[in-house]
């Protein structure tokens, strides 16, 4: 009867990898257990004790606590980790990566690259199908093989990559510090096509492009407001958009004020300023659309036809795609018990808003009117946070990563 019950709760959850101790709401730590049997050939484990497998929702606060093997002897400091299936691969500011397995808490292996730590780079890594391809120092570039960290391929660039990586087909898209974008083939580390902007780079660790591919088109926003819109199959550009171009600029801040990730859909590319700021615009021509005075440095979530934002100032807005008509806005709280604190993400989840503050606090917003569903303090600050497959997986700085459904 236990069996059968197992099966049918985890034929509703599909896969989950939330484990909870015997005893009520207690975290369970899957680094104490070295028992991870494999139950209907799901891959999902139990402890010992063979404690059931539960859906942990991201409105509860009885939420796994993952340690990532040796983490904390790097001091925590990681540069960059992604997720395929049920292994993390994450490279620290030493230039160290490793392949790390979280349901049977096992390091797969490990390689290390050069890398310095510097304010200016930090390295980055992407997964390709079954390579890993990691970015060090002065443009050397890696593609690791999945299953055992050796090299497979390396390429210098010629400087260092200024943004994160985006996938098109089997190839990898980003910018150069200095401005030139670079296609390179994930599976072979050739180089497929190059783009130079026709403008001059004020260099600055400010000056950090953003790319997005949507069909075969890579859209690539830089600092200070210039637009491009490039084939992603051969590097050749449609078209280029100045969105600054009639604002006044009053510091070197706001010549480099283009920071946030672009978010687009079906009809528009959405920007966002620090200081200059929201741009709807036309996917087709580079035409601004819309312009609406909130600024931001992260991202924006679309849903139908609603922009949420979250501005500088911890304020979250609901706004109409089309108009900029403002549903609502919700002011977040940015004390807690003096300490201030920096809302830094914002991710759509569940048809919830989750915003995540630098002090470890986790807020649920209704998508509706703003109404806060759930407040968490999950103690530490948030490093990185992916989400893939439904789960939210967040990277935090006590070298704990922690996975809500």
């Amino acid at each position: 009867m236990f069996v059968n019950n197992v099966f049918k709760f985890v034929n509703i959850l599909f896969i989950t990898i939330f484990i909870t101790a015997c005893a009520g709401n207690e975290s369970f730590d899957i680094t104490k257990d070295t028992g991870v049997p494999n139950i209907n050939g799901l891959g999902i484990p139990v402890n010992k004790l063979g404690c059931s497998i539960r859906n942990v929702d991201l409105e509860k606060v009885d939420f796994i606590k993952l340690k990532l093997g040796d983490i904390n002897k790097f001091d925590t400091k990681i540069a960059e980790f992604d997720i395929l299936n049920e292994t993390v691969f994450y490279l620290n500011t030493s230039g160290e990566i490793y392949s790390y397995n979280i349901l049977y808490n096992k390091k797969m292996w490990q390689n290390k690259i050069e890398l310095s730590e510097s304010p200016l780079f930090r390295g980055y890594l992407k997964i390709v199908d079954k390579v890993v391809t990691v970015f060090g120092n002065n443009g050397i570039t890696y593609g690791l093989d999945i299953k055992n960290g050796n090299v497979l391929w390396e390429i210098d660039l010629g400087n260092n990559i200024n943004s994160k990586p985006s996938v098109y087909l089997n190839n990898l898209i980003f910018q150069l510090v200095g401005g030139k974008t670079v296609s390179i083939n994930s599976q072979n580390g050739k180089i497929v096509w190059e783009h130079s902007p026709n403008f001059e780079i004020e260099t600055s660790y400010l000056e950090v492009a953003k790319v997005i591919i949507d069909k075969n088109i890579a859209y690539i926003l830089y600092a200070n407001g210039n637009l491009f819109a490039i084939n992603a199959s051969n590097g050749k550009q449609h078209w280029s958009s100045k969105l600054a171009n009639n604002l006044s600029f009053d510091s070197v801040v706001d010549k480099s004020s283009f920071i946030s990730p672009i978010t687009i859909d079906n009809e528009n590319i959405y920007v966002i300023s620090s200081s200059k700021g929201f741009y709807s615009i036309n996917p087709k021509t580079g035409f601004v659309k819309m312009r609406k005075n909130i600024s931001s440095e992260v991202n924006t979530v679309v849903t139908g036809d609603i922009i949420f934002i979250l501005d500088v100032n911890s304020k979250v807005w609901a706004i109409d795609k089309n108009d900029g008509f403002v549903y609502w806005t919700m002011q977040l709280q940015r004390s807690y018990n003096s300490v201030q604190t920096t809302w830094n993400n914002i991710i759509l989840h569940n048809g919830k808003l989750v915003l995540f503050s630098s002090t470890g606090k986790i807020q649920l917003l209704s998508i509706d009117n703003g109404n806060t569903i759930a407040l968490h303090n999950t103690k530490n600050s948030n490093l990185k946070i992916v989400k893939k497959r439904n789960l939210v997986y967040m990277l935090q700085d006590d070298g704990n990563l922690k996975v809500y459904r």
